[in-house]
């Protein structure tokens, strides 16, 4: 569709990208709360590449990471890109963007000097993470953070889906919910996000501690013994 070129903002070439860097030009729009309402702009968002097993982190992964590039979640997938929401004036000053452009540097898929995608090979996934009580970057994750995320292998309004280029290739991603799309009369698509997909709907949770397990053992001891 013609009109997705201007929506997107076009990939950044000059002479000081490497020619075997990666590029991701990304945009989403809008991030919401866990009540389907726009986030303040600022909220903290990462983009997290998968693990080497193609697995992006999990609420209980969260737990204890800090907001900063090169940080890994507890199931080593690790933020590669770190941000705060904006307004666009493209849709008519609506909240909760994230838009940025990732440039890599030289060597597979940022590896060797350049560690930001940790050990994920090219076609691996990755994901946007939103968290609505961070509006400061370099904070920690703790137990009860609310938080949203998204991830998809089929494009919508844009070139490319979630997954990473290989070496020396470009992205572009872009993906807006059902309803910014109605604002500006556009049309949606099978792939297009619903507002839901958008919000804010996960709690980061701790791990079952060492002591409460020994409690549940106790106890099931306990049942067995009386029966």
């Amino acid at each position: 569709m013609k009109f997705i070129k201007y929506l997107l903002l076009p990939l950044i070439a000059t002479s000081g990208i490497a020619t075997a860097a990666i590029n991701i030009q990304y945009e989403f729009g809008s991030l919401r709360d866990a009540g389907e309402n726009e986030v303040a702009v600022n909220t903290v968002y990462a983009l997290f590449a998968a693990n080497s097993a193609n697995e992006l982190p999990s609420a209980t992964d969260l737990l204890g990471a800090t907001l900063n590039v090169g940080e890994d979640a507890a199931n080593g997938s690790r933020i590669f890109e770190i941000g705060q929401t904006t307004s666009s004036v493209t849709f008519g000053g609506a909240q909760g963007f994230a838009n940025g452009l990732v440039s890599g540097a030289s060597g597979n898929n940022f590896t060797g000097s350049d560690t930001r995608l940790g050990s994920a090979p090219a076609s691996s996934i990755w994901g946007i993470y939103w968290f609505v009580n961070h509006t400061s970057i370099g904070g920690e994750i703790v137990a009860g953070d609310s938080y949203g995320m998204f991830q998809s292998s089929t494009p919508d309004y844009s070139t490319n889906a979630m997954t990473l280029p290989s070496d020396a290739g470009s992205a572009d991603v872009a993906y807006y919910d059902s309803e910014r799309l109605t604002d500006v009369a556009f049309p949606t698509t099978p792939n297009t996000p619903s507002v839901s997909d958008f919000s804010a709907n996960f709690t980061v949770i701790p791990e079952p501690s060492a002591a409460l397990l020994g409690l549940v053992g106790i106890g099931a001891l306990f049942l067995r013994r009386r029966r």
